[in-house]
């Protein structure tokens, strides 16, 4: 290989790694666009809702969520509960786990029992002397 051959294929390869980024550049930008609209849009749906339950309280009052501007008084309460679930989910995982190994350990201690159905389908072969 002559060395324009090699400064042309080091020229290519430069122009498609240049094309690639350019490529997952776009990629970015649309995919931030399209989080930025969806996040607008439930905001919108979001004050929509808002409003509704506003105009029809029917008499009462709301606590949560509460008004832009006040103290949340509740927020004590949400601290922990991405924890609480997550040592929930995980001790249910640990759980299914343990009762899993469990049964295979007792199905391989276990005697296989033949199949009540297998007995009547063996063959047994006659042999006759003449």
């Amino acid at each position: 290989m002559s060395k324009s051959q090699a400064d042309t294929k080091g020229k290519e390869k430069t122009e498609k790694a240049t094309h690639s980024e350019i490529l997952k550049g776009k990629a970015i930008l649309y995919y931030t666009l399209y989080y930025r609209l969806l996040i607008d849009k439930m905001q919108a749906s979001a004050n929509e809702i808002k409003r509704w339950e506003s105009k029809h309280m029917g008499g009462f009052r709301r606590i949560y969520p509460l008004e832009d501007g006040e103290k949340d008084i509740y927020e004590k309460f949400f601290e922990n509960t991405g924890s609480l679930y997550q040592t929930t989910a995980s001790t249910k995982a640990r759980e299914e786990a343990v009762r899993l190994q469990r049964m295979e350990i007792e199905n391989k201690s276990k005697p296989k029992l033949p199949d009540p159905g297998e007995s009547s389908r063996t063959r047994y072969t006659i042999f006759w002397k003449f």
